[in-house]
């Protein structure tokens, strides 16, 4: 029985392991072991995944009272756009190395364009390119929601600047 690390067998094996989690205090060393060591290729977000971290932690609570502070009539999709591309450049910028080395094959961090846009392609693809442009950062990748609208989208981001950076959700 080997005693080696099964995520590092995976990778030798060809297999491209990402992490399907998002938190603010892992975004440093945690991550970066994480990458070095275990060899997670990308990562993926999510509102609810961010919901969690937000809810379970009190890592967001100065940025959140600095946003309200500053914008008492800030949209909580706004707010939460605040909070997420923070955390989705900093994870973008551990992984950025892995793009580079990779060709942009692995290194990619994904985040999901609001559900509640899944009916409309247009809001889709407008908030699609506004996170791209806001997070700026080449190995970001927009999730969109699966919709029966979802080839439309898809044809619409891939003609988009953001290209094939960009995943349709099967499952909504």
């Amino acid at each position: 029985m080997s005693s080696k690390n099964p995520l590092v067998l995976a990778h030798e094996a060809g297999q491209s392991l990402w992490l399907d989690y998002i938190q603010r205090s892992m975004l440093g060393d945690e991550l970066r072991s994480m990458i070095n060591d275990d060899h997670i290729m990308g990562m993926t977000s999510n509102p609810s995944i961010f919901e969690q971290a937000i809810a379970k932690s009190d890592e967001y609570d100065e940025q959140l009272a600095e946003e309200v502070k500053s914008n008492p009539s800030i949209s909580d999709l706004e707010l939460f756009n605040q909070l997420a591309i923070k955390d989705i450049q900093d994870a973008s910028d551990a992984f950025r190395s892995t793009y580079d080395d990779s060709d942009g094959i692995d290194g990619m961090v994904s985040l999901e364009v609001a559900p509640n846009l899944a009916h409309d392609t247009q809001g889709t693809v407008k908030m699609g390119l506004d996170l791209h442009g806001r997070v700026d950062r080449p190995n970001l990748m927009i999730k969109v929601p699966g919709t029966a609208l979802k080839l439309h989208n898809s044809t619409l981001f891939l003609s988009s600047p953001l290209g094939s950076k960009f995943k349709a959700i099967l499952n909504n």
